[in-house]
């Protein structure tokens, strides 16, 4: 199909005229100025009014000179486009006009793939900010967990220095029992019964509450004094449902024992025995059965 004829706008100087008449008001306009200022002045000497109306009209003519420069200016360059539009013709408008077309199309194209680009860096800097305010929630936590494992550490190693120190006051206790060929008796009490060592040699009997540092209970004399005075010790101080009795009895304590035990049967307290050699120590002169 044959392409249609855009419609050409014909040349014209009317923005010339349009100049030249608008200068010619302006000059106008201002002879009718000083003719005014002619008229309100003051009357002056003719010298003078001569000398003031020639400065106005000079500067007047100045003016009017650089405005009429201006408007050559202004029609040279009219001149001169409308020299180059009259250059052109339809052929070249219509190659132009389409050359500009296709450089608006590439433009929106690239726009359209820069938007595109704009759209995924926005994409990846929001999973990219989401991934760090992850890695900061996770940082907290473990910052958190951190705390807490200083904390247990703190806590075990006071619990250490503590059982350092039990093992160290148990190692002790067991040195000055290894020394001393004392014996240690740690009963259970499973029933909530209160265990009562007793130590039994030919002329003494020392009693010690099980597990308590405190001094023991002695008795002193003979045999049959021992197990009369331990008797009757039983049967005001203690109760059946409480205590029981762990007898301990060295070699030369055989004797008292034997008058112990028929009491101790008709008594209804439990109690149990055990044979120590001559130089062993149950219950201690001073700290009793702790």
């Amino acid at each position: 199909m044959a392409r249609r004829k855009k419609p050409t706008t014909a040349f014209s100087l009317f923005a010339f005229q349009d100049i030249i008449t608008a200068t010619t008001g302006i000059m106008i306009l201002l002879t009718l100025l000083l003719s005014l200022s002619l008229v309100v002045a003051e009357t002056q000497s003719p010298a003078e009014e001569t000398v003031d109306v020639i400065e106005e009209l000079e500067q007047a003519l100045s003016d009017v000179e650089a405005e009429v420069e201006s408007l050559e200016g202004e029609l040279d360059y009219l001149e001169q486009a409308a020299g180059r539009v009259a250059g052109f013709s339809q052929g070249s408008l219509e190659q132009e006009l389409e050359k500009k077309t296709r450089q608006v199309e590439h433009l929106s194209k690239e726009t359209g793939r820069l938007a595109q680009k704009v759209g995924d860096a926005e994409k990846r800097n929001t999973s990219w900010d989401q991934r760090l305010s992850q890695q900061r929630q996770k940082r907290s936590e473990l910052k958190q967990d951190k705390n807490k494992l200083r904390e247990e550490q703190r806590q075990l190693e006071r619990r250490l220095a503590e059982v350092q120190k039990e093992l160290k006051n148990l190692r002790q206790r067991l040195a000055e029992t290894q020394t001393s060929s004392r014996m240690v008796f740690n009963p259970r009490a499973e029933d909530g019964r209160i265990a009562w060592l007793v130590e039994i040699h030919q002329d003494r009997i020392l009693i010690a509450r099980a597990g308590v540092k405190a001094r023991p209970v002695v008795f002193t004399g003979g045999s049959s004094q021992l197990s009369s005075r331990f008797s009757a010790w039983v049967a005001s101080e203690r109760k059946k449902s409480k205590d029981f009795f762990v007898l301990f009895i060295a070699p030369d304590g055989i004797k008292v024992f034997v008058e112990m035990e028929g009491q101790m049967r008709s008594s209804g307290f439990s109690y149990g025995t055990e044979l120590i050699g001559a130089n062993t120590t149950v219950v201690h002169p001073s700290t009793g059965g702790a």
